[in-house]
């Protein structure tokens, strides 16, 4: 899943105005760039740290938490790309890990 996503370089992705701004912003669309991913699960200790070491929560989640470094071209609604905004940006992260 995850591997899926690490090392993404160079994906053009078509972005709406994204919902959360459309009050103050134009409807357009835009194309935008993510220049590179690097992506990684949550190691058991990190996960513990996010659970306060509650062993059911960290067991339950482990293998689920990453953690994504994305750059990308300014003015890309980061948020948008990790949600997909109801299918406003195109690719998402969820589109590329298959979920």
């Amino acid at each position: 899943m995850i591997s899926k996503l690490d090392g993404v370089e160079g994906l053009v992705l078509e972005q709406r105005t994204p919902i959360r701004v459309l009050h103050r912003r134009a409807p357009l669309n835009r194309q935008k760039t993510i220049v590179s991913v690097k992506a990684r699960l949550l190691s058991k200790s990190e996960v513990d740290i996010c659970t306060k070491s509650d062993e059911k929560l960290t067991a339950l989640l482990l293998n689920r938490l990453f953690v994504a470094d994305v750059v990308s071209e300014a003015g890309t609604y980061i948020k948008e790309f990790v949600h997909g905004d109801f299918n406003r940006t195109v690719p998402s992260v969820g589109t590329i890990i298959g979920t």
